[in-house]
């Protein structure tokens, strides 16, 4: 049966740090990735990334969003993650998402 995922993940990230959410899919399930996004500073320092197996699947420096469809097939060990990356010496707000159908 199928079933509804996501992931939001809004924080205030220290300077030159990063920040990650992970879900790992379960074992012989696919993940339709419909909906990723992030919101980060018009700024080359600071972005958000979305990754799998740590391969990234999306990166922005600024406000995006991507309705598109990615089947991620799960092997109980591969980590969908989402990054919150700050290189600059100042705290941001940085947040991502991800939106998807378990199968």
């Amino acid at each position: 049966m199928a079933e509804n995922k996501s992931s939001i993940f809004y924080t205030a990230v220290s300077a030159n740090s990063v920040e990650e959410l992970s879900y790992v899919i379960p074992n012989g399930k696919i993940l339709d990735i419909r909906k990723i996004s992030g919101n980060a500073a018009i700024d080359t320092e600071v972005k958000v990334e979305v990754t799998f197996d740590g391969n990234a699947i999306f990166a922005t420096h600024t406000s995006a969003i991507q309705e598109y469809l990615i089947q991620l097939v799960g092997d109980g060990v591969k980590e969908l993650k989402i990054r919150l990356v700050n290189d600059s010496p100042t705290q941001e707000t940085i947040g991502g998402l991800w939106e998807g159908v378990l199968v």
